[in-house]
């Protein structure tokens, strides 16, 4: 039976034992209403013949009893579930715990149908015994507290070893990420490298085939008919230059 509502098998035998209350309270307003049929037919019934508006008045009569006992049974099945609630909020506010009902699957039929599927999984209410919420204390408090504390342990072990986990990963990224860093930097080192040794190459190569081109010009220069010519003038000039100063020179002695 336990299977049917998904509940362990202490729940699951609350579950019966609140239908079994249930059960009866529902035969003895059926009992009432019964009853309300047997005071009509007492009081009102005793003639054989009746006029409309004789039978009209019974059945007033009756509907007003049986509305008045309707009322009475269904105020006392919502105080009868609103009391159940209570007892279980207050088991869970002593473990701090805060339940969460869904009033909206009160009507949700699947759910009823495994309801009265459980309810027809026993026949008779003999040997059932009378809806009561066990107060946790005692031994069984304190297992349920134990079994709760190995569990949150458990858990936070498993958190600790994710957090650990992670923490290792994050180290790992750290580590990767500074490597990387360092490789790219080496890499721009060797590239500045290399750039500067090869712009000091292409320089020194550019120099040598200036001054190989500059050796060449003043080769091809001297080399001319004009250069030449210029050359004898300038030889010729300076020679007049010498005449003239030593002609000053011998005009200036005594």
């Amino acid at each position: 039976m336990s299977s049917i509502l998904s509940l362990n098998e202490y729940h699951s035998e609350s579950i019966t034992a609140l239908l079994g209350f249930f059960r009866s309270q529902n035969l003895q307003r059926i009992k009432s209403i019964e009853g309300c049929f047997d005071d009509i037919s007492a009081t009102s019934l005793k003639g054989s013949v009746f006029t409309i508006d004789e039978v009209n008045n019974i059945l007033n009569n009756l509907q007003e009893q049986i509305k008045i006992e309707a009322e009475l049974e269904f105020i006392n099945a919502s105080h009868t579930a609103i009391l159940l609630l209570t007892q279980l909020f207050q088991q869970a506010e002593r473990w701090h715990l805060r339940l969460a009902p869904d009033i909206g699957e009160l009507e949700n039929r699947a759910l009823l149908d495994k309801i009265k599927a459980f309810e027809s999984s026993f026949n008779t209410l003999s040997g059932q015994s009378k809806l009561k919420v066990d107060p946790l204390s005692g031994d069984r408090a304190a297992n349920l507290l134990q079994r709760e504390i190995a569990r949150l342990q458990t858990e936070n072990a498993d958190l600790r070893e994710k957090i650990s986990g992670n923490r290792l990963e994050i180290d790992k990224q750290s580590i990767q990420d500074a490597e990387i860093k360092r490789l790219k930097s080496e890499l721009e080192e060797l590239k500045a490298s290399h750039r500067n040794s090869f712009d000091s190459a292409e320089l020194a190569k550019v120099q040598a085939m200036l001054k190989v081109s500059q050796s060449e010009l003043e080769k091809r220069v001297n080399e001319t008919i004009p250069f030449q010519n210029l050359k004898q003038i300038l030889l010729r000039k300076n020679e007049q230059l010498k005449e003239i100063r030593k002609q000053i020179s011998d005009m200036e002695k005594p």
